[in-house]
């Protein structure tokens, strides 16, 4: 840490988290100096859309090819505050809360430093958790791979399965397909829409095939499903 210059983390929260961590287990004081956070500076200038890393450097210039390489993302991290933080701005609307210290705080016994690196880590994967739902989401009409899902988190297919059946007992796939059956449901409930229209629309090639997908799903055929609501 340079003297007098400010840090600036994408996830300032999680990233001081790991710092106050490391100076806490060492009986260390914890430094003052300023530190920024990129990620709620662009959820302010860009209240929608989704704001991981490389997207917000992307869009402040960056090409993040490397995207966890640790030198490559503090790269992309400065070329974002520099080109949100002006010298008139305030960034002082960083997070005042302290959840993991407070924890720590709490504990009666030492804190050791496996135990909150796997704080820490559950943390990351509800959090990856959570964005994996909202793709799933804007997606799984047209993309059903989870190797698509995996590289859009940046992760392995293999890593993003096993994080997510040990969050919610369920394969990627699974969460998928349940998206896609919960549409088909809502569709053949609430519209006039024929099944092939209903077949077109969730990207299957034909009606046999949506309704091979359906009743393996459900156990019906969308034909006797919708006349069973009807």
């Amino acid at each position: 840490m340079i003297e007098g210059l400010p840090l600036i983390a994408h996830n300032k929260a999680f990233d001081e988290n790991c710092l106050k961590a490391v100076f806490q287990c060492y009986g260390m004081d914890y430094p003052d100096y300023d530190f920024y956070c990129t990620l709620q500076k662009s959820r302010r200038v860009w209240p929608c859309g989704r704001h991981n890393l490389d997207i917000i450097a992307e869009r402040c210039g960056y090409n993040l090819r490397a995207h966890h390489h640790a030198l490559a993302d503090a790269e992309a991290c400065a070329a974002i505050a520099i080109k949100l933080f002006n010298p008139d701005g305030d960034p002082s609307f960083m997070e005042t809360s302290d959840l993991l210290l407070e924890k720590m705080l709490t504990l009666t016994e030492p804190v050791k430093a496996a135990c909150l690196a796997e704080m820490m880590e559950m943390d990351r994967k509800i959090e990856i958790f959570e964005e994996l739902v909202h793709l799933i989401e804007e997606h799984y009409t047209r993309e059903r791979s989870v190797a698509f899902y995996a590289d859009k988190l940046c992760l392995t297919p293999k890593y993003l399965t096993v994080l997510v059946k040990s969050l919610c007992g369920k394969t990627v796939q699974q969460l998928i397909f349940r998206a896609i059956i919960r549409r088909s449901i809502f569709l053949m409930k609430n519209t006039n829409k024929t099944i092939q229209q209903i077949a077109y629309e969730l990207s299957f090639p034909n009606a046999s095939a949506f309704g091979t997908f359906f009743k393996k799903h459900t156990g019906l055929s969308p034909k006797h499903y919708r006349i069973g609501t009807e």
